[in-house]
């Protein structure tokens, strides 16, 4: 079964669902700039674009999600690796550091 949408949660969907035509125009644009193949008019359309991408961006406003059930299954691994993270930085000085002094691992 679906989830129900709101009618701004349809408007922000039909407004991400417009972008991926734009990215692929900004996409063969940027190829053509590479290529030095585009011309004047290529480069006011891609700026447009690139305006109509901000403006409707702007209008976009966080929506809630309701949390994930496996949330706290996936948050002691984060904080293993964070702490572990943690520890290595703790033992190796950045050269410089200390007279000169690093260990380098």
């Amino acid at each position: 079964m679906g989830v129900k949408l709101n009618a701004r949660q349809q408007a922000q969907l039909a407004y991400l669902q417009g972008l991926t035509p734009k990215f692929q125009k900004i996409h063969s644009t940027i190829e053509l700039m590479a290529n030095m193949q585009a011309d004047e008019s290529v480069v006011r359309s891609f700026g447009r674009t690139l305006d109509e991408i901000k403006s409707g961006a702007g209008q976009m406003q966080p929506v809630a999600r309701p949390a994930a059930p496996n949330i706290a299954r996936i948050s002691p691994t984060c904080s293993a690796e964070c702490s572990a993270h943690k520890e290595h930085r703790r033992s190796v000085l950045p050269a410089g550091v200390a007279g000169g002094r690093a260990r380098l691992t």
